[in-house]
């Protein structure tokens, strides 16, 4: 037998609906929310390329003794 639950004034509990959630913001401090879009995510991995590079030049340094 199956038992319903219930909020603590009796009323039945309803399931929550499902969490709906394809992506991420920058929340600004005055709660201005700016979405991250893949081209946002493109040029920061580009710009680290890049960054890496002029630091350790275009070769992966190994990291074997």
């Amino acid at each position: 037998m199956e038992t319903t639950k219930t909020t603590p004034t009796g009323k039945p509990l309803r399931p929550a609906p499902p969490i709906d959630f394809h992506g991420a913001a920058i929340v600004r401090e005055n709660g201005e929310e700016i979405p991250i879009t893949e081209a946002m995510i493109q040029r920061a991995l580009t710009q680290l390329i890049r960054d890496w590079e002029v630091a350790y030049g275009p070769e992966i340094p190994s990291t074997k003794k």
